[in-house]
């Protein structure tokens, strides 16, 4: 329970405990390194989404999982973002196939339509669509019945 004596589901998975505030992350090394990986054994609670009651917070190696995922047209690996284009889709909800928040390829492809792949983007079943954040820092519902006449970069 937290200071307002609120249940806090993620005190649970608190990695903090065994931060090592002297270690320094290596860029060189994989994310995944033993020598990185206690920089992504966390839960940031800014990447899960709370209307999603039952998914998973955590993977069976310990990282912490995100509920959001950028769109691979927008942020692919190694290619640059154009923010002056507007309307551009740049992250949204997902509801299943969770990755680890600081997975370098937790992207989908918004082409693949909303809440119709597990490899795409969708939100709670309630709301029949997904929230994104576009490029000029809105955050909008696209519908799961928009139909996308183009899917352009």
């Amino acid at each position: 329970y937290d200071e307002y004596d609120e249940y806090d589901e993620y005190d649970e998975y608190d990695e903090y405990d065994e931060y090592d505030e002297n270690a320094e992350y290596d860029d060189k090394l994989p994310w995944t390194h033993p020598q990185n990986q206690h920089f992504y054994k966390c839960i940031l609670p800014e990447v899960i989404n709370p209307e999603l009651k039952n998914a998973p917070i955590i993977n069976s190696e310990g990282y912490g999982l995100s509920h959001y995922a950028a769109n691979s047209r927008m942020m692919g690996v190694n290619q640059s973002v154009n923010l002056s284009a507007s309307n551009k889709l740049l992250i949204g909800e997902i509801n299943s196939g969770f990755l680890p928040w600081g997975h370098p390829l937790n992207m989908r492809d918004p082409c693949n339509g909303i809440n119709k792949s597990n490899r795409g983007f969708g939100g709670p079943a309630h709301r029949k669509g997904a929230m994104f954040l576009l490029n000029d820092g809105s955050i909008k519902v696209i519908s799961e019945d928009i139909a996308l006449r183009y899917c352009e970069k």
